[in-house]
């Protein structure tokens, strides 16, 4: 019988105890952010602390100190991985781009070419579904990523949709290199019907945009170590809480 089949379980995942728990630990995280990227399931993210801490449990990691210790590097790792996954999802040439609009429109966004360096971005919007009786005042509006500051403003002429639809189109020339947030509105007198954040054009090389959204989700990943570093506490907490009720039981 080979070897390891005569090792008791605990015993092999004891002498194993780091690379077991590396596996553990990250191949749920992973699939937890395959999920958040592929299908916009922004809770899952939040269970990769709980499967590192379940791992550490597992494995036979005790302490504060410990688990920070086997914790944190985790983290950074699926940081990292999170960025791979995303790069070559993200850094795409996208023709068009449904969205929603606020009133319950619809609205079809092209950018032209949507990545790479370029010194002339076209952009449009094909609005759908908009009232024949009602002037509106389109507009683009470009910001800058991840601050959102006003890059661009374009405003067009006032016009109405006498066939439900309004198609908007400019080309927007020299842009600083960097990653772009496009917004189509329409205003009118009752209010405005409008895009959200568009993604594009990304006007730069693909490595650049690689360390953009690595600095980008440094605020989520740090979220993660937050809140992993706080379900330790009240781990050991409540692990106090149930000794003391046991030893005044007895």
């Amino acid at each position: 019988m080979d070897k390891v089949q005569q090792e008791p379980r605990q015993k092999f995942i004891r002498k194993r105890s780091p690379i077991v728990f590396f596996i553990i630990a990250v191949i749920p995280s992973v699939i937890f952010e395959l999920l958040y990227i592929y299908f916009g399931l922004y809770e899952m993210l939040f269970a990769i602390p709980l499967s590192i801490f379940v791992s550490l449990h597992y494995t036979g990691y005790w302490g504060i100190k410990v688990r920070l210790k086997h914790g944190i590097p985790v983290i950074i790792v699926l940081w990292i991985l999170f960025t791979a996954i995303a790069v070559p999802i993200s850094y795409v040439n996208i023709n068009t781009i449904s969205e929603p609009t606020t009133h319950n429109g619809s609205v079809v966004v092209g950018i032209s070419p949507y990545t790479g360096y370029n010194s002339t971005h076209d952009i449009y919007a094909n609005f759908t579904g908009l009232s024949p009786n009602v002037t509106f005042h389109p507009s683009f509006t470009i910001y800058t990523s991840p601050d959102f500051q006003n890059q661009s403003y374009i405003s067009f002429q006032n016009a109405t949709a006498p066939h439900g639809y309004m198609n908007l189109s400019h080309t927007f020339t020299n842009l600083p290199a960097g990653t772009y947030y496009v917004v189509a509105t329409l205003n009118y007198s009752k209010g405005n019907i409008t895009t959200g954040f568009v993604r594009g054009p990304i006007n730069q090389d693909e490595f650049s945009y690689t360390l953009f959204l690595l600095y980008n989700y440094i605020p989520l990943f740090g979220l993660i170590t937050i809140l992993y570093i706080a379900g330790l506490f009240i781990a050991r907490s409540l692990s106090n809480s149930a000794s003391k009720r046991y030893l005044y039981s007895r």
